[in-house]
């Protein structure tokens, strides 16, 4: 077989690949989930969003995290929450971060963005 034979046929099976995703998708046998880099221009990456969450509660406390992974968001929050005895503030400093950055993310703008997918996208974002 030939390399445009060979090329040929890759590209026929990756067409396969996709028509049989989509094809269970649109059947709801298989649910997209769309990584956390999607919207990377509009929203900050986690590992981002937990690192200046730290160092902003660390410059208001005047106290360093004692986290080994600062870029861990959960844990981030967890910390804050912990520290602050208030749950909600960690959502507080994320919602006004991304309002910073004019995030202005819904699950209808997402819908447009894919709207190929036979049902709804929801970002971690979606409820703050």
């Amino acid at each position: 077989m030939t390399t445009s034979e060979e090329l040929q046929k890759k590209e026929l099976a990756a067409r396969e690949d996709w028509s049989t995703l989509i094809g269970k998708i649109s059947d709801g046998l298989c649910t997209p989930v769309l990584g956390a880099g999607a919207a990377y221009s509009t929203l900050p990456l986690a590992k981002e969003l937990a690192e200046d969450l730290l160092r902003e509660e660390e410059i208001s406390t005047g106290k360093t995290a004692p986290l080994p992974d600062r870029g861990d968001l959960a844990k981030v929050t967890e910390y804050i929450a912990v520290r602050r005895q208030d749950n909600v503030w960690p959502k507080v400093r994320i919602a006004k971060r991304l309002k910073q950055r004019g995030a202005r993310i819904s699950v209808r703008r997402m819908n447009r963005i894919a709207p190929w997918l036979p049902c709804d996208c929801h970002l971690p974002y979606d409820q703050l």
